[in-house]
């Protein structure tokens, strides 16, 4: 039977993004992500559990340039379990959620990268405004209608279906 890993993380990243290279030239991100759990009832504080989080190839580029220590972001991808040898020649073991996907939930200004450029499909959160804009104002008459629809009644009479709406 075929198991199903999968899981799904929003919170804030701990660190900036560590990017690497493979020795095949392939870009590696590790960050850790901060992600708080509501108290449990009669408890004050929440908790804040920390996941290694690791980004592959294209993912990883956009995490280095975009992302910051702090930014808000939402993660999917599948948990891995690998084993490695550390510097002083004991095994370990780590447990890793590994990219899928990647959302960017803070607002433009978070997630402006060093030269001010603002991430690709990001866009700005409304509350951030520091001045709203005014819609603008319609000043026709309230009895003028602003598409001529004069014909409308004729086109009904010679015959035409009215349900062949042109739009």
């Amino acid at each position: 039977m075929a198991g199903f890993n999968e899981t799904i993380l929003m919170g804030n990243l701990a660190r900036d993004p560590d990017i690497r290279y493979t020795q095949s030239g392939i870009p590696v991100a590790n960050m850790t992500l901060a992600v708080n759990r509501p108290p449990k009832k009669g408890e004050q504080e929440s908790i804040c559990d920390f996941f290694p989080i690791v980004a592959w190839d294209k993912r990883a580029e956009i995490c280095e340039k975009y992302l910051r220590k702090g930014s808000k972001i939402l993660v999917r991808g599948e948990i891995q379990n690998r084993q490695y040898e550390a510097k002083d020649g004991t095994k370990r073991q780590i447990t890793e959620i590994i990219v899928d996907q990647i959302r960017f939930c803070g607002n433009a200004t978070e997630s402006r990268n060093t030269q001010g450029n603002e991430a690709p499909g990001i866009r700005p959160d409304p509350r951030s405004y520091t001045q709203r804009q005014k819609a603008p104002e319609f000043n026709a008459k309230p009895d003028v209608f602003p598409m001529d629809i004069s014909n409308v009644d004729n086109e009904v009479q010679a015959g035409k279906d009215e349900l062949d709406i042109p739009f």
